[in-house]
């Protein structure tokens, strides 16, 4: 799976995160790639992943309204653990609000957040964007 690069897909990206509330002042960091699912062209899924070191931060799962329910986001997330496996990531950490549930049933367990990985704490994602009240997990990668 190739990263997003194209300006007008990585601009309606991040229409549809803000659509669905969810941050988008990092997404210009170094380390941090989206991966989309697009149907005439139009990206109706998305998924980011924010490289550090070995570990990974999984961010800005969306998938648009019309289209949630089709096992999208379970494919972007599969998508994205091979992804990392390939370029040698151990582990990956998230954080949410909604969907700890769903994050469960791909395999990731809830974490203290005292416990993340330096490289992870220092992202933007974790040490601001996110709140406190967020659930930190999971999920080491074989």
């Amino acid at each position: 799976m190739e990263p997003v690069t194209r300006r007008e897909t990585l601009s309606a990206i991040k229409a549809l995160l803000e659509a669905n509330k969810l941050p988008v002042d990092d997404l210009s960091e170094p380390g941090v790639e989206l991966f989309c699912k697009c149907e005439r062209g139009q990206p109706v899924a998305a998924i980011g992943l924010e490289r550090r070191g070995t570990s990974g931060l999984l961010r800005s799962l969306v998938v648009s309204d019309e289209k949630r329910g089709q096992g999208l986001a379970q494919c972007l997330v599969s998508e994205v653990e091979a992804e990392a496996r390939q370029n040698g990531l151990y582990g990956l950490f998230l954080l949410t609000e909604t969907a700890d549930e769903f994050f469960s049933k791909a395999g990731y367990t809830r974490a203290d957040r005292d416990a993340a990985p330096a490289a992870i704490r220092e992202t933007k994602q974790f040490s601001s964007l996110c709140p406190a009240s967020a659930t930190f997990m999971c999920k080491a990668l074989n």
